[in-house]
């Protein structure tokens, strides 16, 4: 039967990263927006009226099929190229957490001043990752345990905007954690009884 609660809205949600391989936070703590520590909200994303511009994306890449075949049977089987899912994450706000992730370095150790070196630049972070949606009382997260996070378009500037520097998280298989990703909801994935 139809749930009208899997309708979701994306009118809020937020951000958390950890160090690679972090465990999943409970449904529980999701569906009450606490991720318990080492998860943290490093940034603000998404922009524009209320923020509700720029929001995360989600993507992918390859994963074509070809049709292999023969003169007497044009199509015996298929083989597919590998799949690159990724997720864009466009950052609203200027820290020391956003720049690090959007340029690949440390920033140094000087006070008021973030600097990047030539051999920092475009270098790749890993982190995991969880968004949290807010629809209402129903709350919808998004895990991966390892991800590369690179910059992704150029920082956009505006006079009636905020910055932002787009993120591009590529989704990578953990060593430790079996899942690429999870979608969690105590609302919207009850288990069925005697499942």
């Amino acid at each position: 039967m139809p749930n009208p609660e899997g309708y979701v809205v994306a009118a809020t949600g937020h951000v958390y990263l950890a160090p690679v391989d972090t465990p999943a936070p409970t449904p529980t703590n999701v569906a009450l927006s606490a991720p318990t520590t080492p998860w943290a909200e490093a940034f603000y994303s998404g922009s524009g009226e209320n923020g509700g511009d720029n929001l995360p994306e989600w993507g992918s890449d390859g994963g074509d099929l070809t049709v292999l075949g023969s003169w007497g049977n044009h199509a015996i089987r298929t083989i597919q190229d590998p799949l690159t899912e990724t997720l864009t994450i466009n950052v609203s706000e200027v820290n020391r957490d956003a720049l690090q992730l959007y340029t690949g370095a440390d920033g140094g150790d000087v006070a008021g001043v973030f600097s990047v070196k030539g051999s920092e630049v475009g270098k790749a972070v890993e982190k995991a990752v969880l968004i949290v949606i807010h629809d209402g009382d129903v709350r919808l997260g998004f895990y991966a345990p390892r991800v590369s996070v690179t910059r992704g378009d150029s920082i956009s500037v505006a006079s009636d905007d905020g910055l932002v520097f787009p993120l591009s998280l590529t989704l990578l298989d953990s060593t430790t954690i079996e899942d690429r990703y999870q979608w969690i909801s105590e609302d919207l994935f009850p288990l069925e009884s005697g499942a």
